[in-house]
């Protein structure tokens, strides 16, 4: 499972996570050709056991250098600092992961998409990030057509809530789009006024949006946090599971770090199954810490 160049990576880089990263598109992409059951199992099986390997060998080091030193670290600031360089639009995906990335190269294309790997702020939930990046106790409040300035660049924020009706902004730049997609119908979809959906539909949704959205301008598309997936058994995917929190006052059992004074749990030992819900998120691990930041190339009468 571990290349050679990999390990060689591990040892001599200061900080390999994103290297870890781009291992598990390159070489764990096989096991997601589909998004169904079937093939997330497959892949968070193997996702699961390649960070359990490296927990072992690494220990709470690993978790350690997940958590982003500065804001420009970010994945949600790397994504507007993108956007502003090539005029870009953005767009920020509830939940946005490495699965995502993997099925949005499948369906563009590598010459259409082009990816780098930045951090989740932990507790790795939307709150969080809106907080830390925007000063606002909700995405939903921050973007309401509103005005912003990030990155030294004016833009215009908008919330999708329908990805089968995204706005239709022509050629137009300078626009900052949030969606509930693909969190909300995965996880606490009641709280979102959704119902719990099939995998595929959602993919299919999420796609569609986006390719709308770049359809005459550059997108950049980047996520607050990433997600474990908990399928109808978690104890597949998750390591001796201790029924507590991702985060919180709540969390006592380690292991887990402390982040400004908050408990939050590492790797894949602790999670709560819900009836609605396919998916958890809130700690630190390598699905979770570790979010995309996508260019989409513009497509124009078919052609890039």
């Amino acid at each position: 499972m571990i290349t050679e160049t990999l390990l060689e990576k591990i040892i001599t880089t200061e900080n390999p996570t994103k290297e870890i990263g781009k291992f598990i598109v390159k070489d764990f992409s096989k096991f997601l050709t589909s998004p169904d059951f079937q093939y997330y199992s497959e892949f968070e099986q193997k996702v699961s056991s390649f960070e359990q390997w490296l927990y072992e060998n690494w220990g709470t080091e690993a978790y350690e250098l997940l958590i982003p030193e500065n804001k420009d670290e970010i994945s949600i600031i790397k994504a507007f600092q993108r956007a502003s360089e090539i005029n870009a639009n953005v767009l920020i995906a509830d939940g946005f992961s490495i699965r995502e990335l993997i099925f949005l190269i499948n369906e563009f294309g590598e010459e259409r998409v082009t990816y780098e790997l930045s951090y989740a702020y932990p507790p790795t939930i939307t709150s969080k990030a809106a907080t830390i990046v925007f000063d606002s106790p909700t995405m939903k409040e921050y973007f309401n057509n509103r005005e912003i300035i990030i990155t030294g660049k004016q833009w215009k924020t908008k919330l999708i809530e329908n990805p089968m009706d995204p706005p239709r902004i022509g050629h137009k730049t300078g626009f900052a789009f949030y969606s509930y997609y693909p969190d909300a119908p995965l996880h606490n979809a009641q709280i979102h006024g959704t119902t719990l959906q099939n995998i595929g539909e959602v993919i299919k949704k999420l796609i569609n949006m986006i390719k709308e959205l770049s359809r005459y301008t550059d997108l950049v598309i980047t996520g607050d946090h990433g997600y474990i997936f908990l399928g109808n058994n978690p104890n597949l995917y998750l390591w001796k599971p201790i029924k507590s929190p991702r985060f919180g006052e709540n969390l006592k059992k380690p292991p887990y770090l402390i982040v400004e004074n908050e408990a939050v749990a590492i790797g894949r030992f602790h999670a709560l199954k819900s009836r609605d819900s396919f998916i958890t998120h809130g700690g630190i691990s390598i699905m979770e810490s570790l979010v995309p930041v996508v260019i989409i190339r513009r497509e124009i009468n078919g052609t890039v």
